[in-house]
């Protein structure tokens, strides 16, 4: 692929992105969401998180096996434990990411 041609497809990409995006931003006052409908919209980032954190802990060096990566567990725990204490989500993933990469250098 030339570069010229690379930059025509992230340039279609991003527009295409921002139109997207745009348009919700734009036709978001028209449209009446249910009450249950926004309640459940709150659990989307928390669903998000653990979907791209669970494989991390989980899945490692190609097999699903909890046991190996030891350090790792134990960070999702103490995470997990600093979430449902604090309920702040930054808090959490420095923590976690603080708890994994001590384990990592004591071990």
């Amino acid at each position: 692929m030339s570069n010229s041609t690379f930059w025509i497809v992230i340039s279609v990409i991003g527009v295409a992105t921002i139109i997207m995006r745009g348009s919700f931003i734009l036709t978001a006052d028209r449209f009446k969401l249910s009450d249950k409908f926004t309640d459940i919209l709150k659990f989307i980032p928390a669903s998000v998180l653990a979907a791209l954190v669970a494989p991390a802990i989980f899945y490692h060096e190609g097999m699903v096996d909890a046991l190996q990566g030891k350090e790792r567990l134990l960070a999702g725990i103490i995470a997990l434990l600093v979430a449902y204490k604090t309920r702040n989500i930054f808090f959490t993933i420095l923590t976690g990411m603080g708890t994994l990469y001590l384990m990592q250098y004591l071990f």
